[in-house]
């Protein structure tokens, strides 16, 4: 899950690449009214967030509605640019662009912005959509970064487009509602939901990885595995260790692979974390295999009250 939170990976497999269904964008020209709802509320959602933002930040002083344009599809397009006046003692008048970013939701075969500098894409590759854009700003931290909200609005067609992968994953709890510092049971479904048999990993501590309250963790929810502090340093975090894995010849050794038949499930149960406040909990549950560079996730809420 990184700014960009698809990455093109080799799935080991049999039959599941032919097994993945296509949405209605795949090959026309047009969307379907239903997607292209829900792409317009995300950008919607992505100008609202941007607004809110507005007071932190000195470079989004001129972020308006004047932003919003639709594209050649009819889901919105944001083009922003934050122009500084410069007057010179002979009375010349220069106007310079600093910052500026654009954003839009596209077919994955549209190169729109792809010519900027600083573009950037994406995707969404079961729904045939990618967010394409630029952003062109100063190497510094304190300045508004469009990638960031496109990280966390971009999750709703991530979750949107699990129901089109022939494998969908599932957490659940025995319960809804836990008592402070009770330990947590999970168990986690890789439910085969397509009519082939497929060749998958199975679930481990390799495949499996975890988000709780938005702090990323391991299978074991509360191993003993340094926890990274943001999305950007898990990524580095994860990189390293798969590049040692492999270097030491070990990787494919540890993560077995096993039939999974039509309308069969991989199945794994543990003991979670317990909490020592009263909170509502939301886990996230990804499975570390791309199909069709589409990550298989579910995502579970639940309660902690007082004892």
């Amino acid at each position: 899950m990184k700014r960009h939170l698809i990455q093109k990976m080799l799935v080991i497999g049999l039959c599941v690449m032919a097994g993945l269904p296509r949405s209605s964008l795949a090959q026309s020209n047009k969307i379907d009214p239903q997607i292209k709802q829900l792409c317009n509320q995300v950008m919607i959602n992505i100008y609202k967030e941007i607004v809110s933002s507005k007071d932190k930040y000195r470079e989004l002083s001129q972020f308006d509605k004047g932003v919003l344009y639709k594209n050649k599809l009819g889901i919105y397009a944001i083009v922003y640019k934050y122009k500084e006046k410069m007057e010179y003692p002979d009375g010349t008048v220069e106007y310079k662009i600093p910052y500026s970013f654009a954003v839009t939701l596209d077919r994955v075969q549209d190169k729109t912005f792809s010519d900027r500098e600083g573009a950037f894409a994406y995707s969404f590759p079961a729904l045939s959509l990618k967010f394409n854009g630029y952003q062109n700003k100063r190497l510094l931290r304190t300045q508004f970064n469009i990638l960031d909200v496109l990280a966390k609005q971009g999750k709703v067609l991530n979750d949107y487009q699990q129901q089109f992968l022939p494998v969908r994953l599932f957490i659940k709890t025995s319960k809804e509602v836990y008592k402070v510092d009770e330990p947590v049971d999970f168990e986690v479904y890789l439910t085969n939901v397509s009519k082939a048999n497929l060749v998958m990993k199975k679930l481990d501590d390799e495949t499996l990885h975890f988000s709780v309250n938005g702090k990323i963790w391991g299978v074991g929810l509360g191993d003993k595995k340094a926890v990274p502090r943001t999305r950007q340093e898990a990524k580095m975090m994860a990189l390293r260790e798969r590049r040692e894995a492999r270097n030491a010849g070990l990787r494919e050794s540890r993560m077995r692979q096993g039939m999974l038949s039509a309308g069969e499930a991989f199945t794994i149960s543990f003991k979670g974390v317990s909490f020592s406040e009263p909170q509502d909990v939301v886990v996230e549950a990804v499975y570390q295999v791309p199909l069709k560079e589409v990550y298989p996730s579910a995502v579970l809420t639940f309660k902690v009250v007082e004892k």
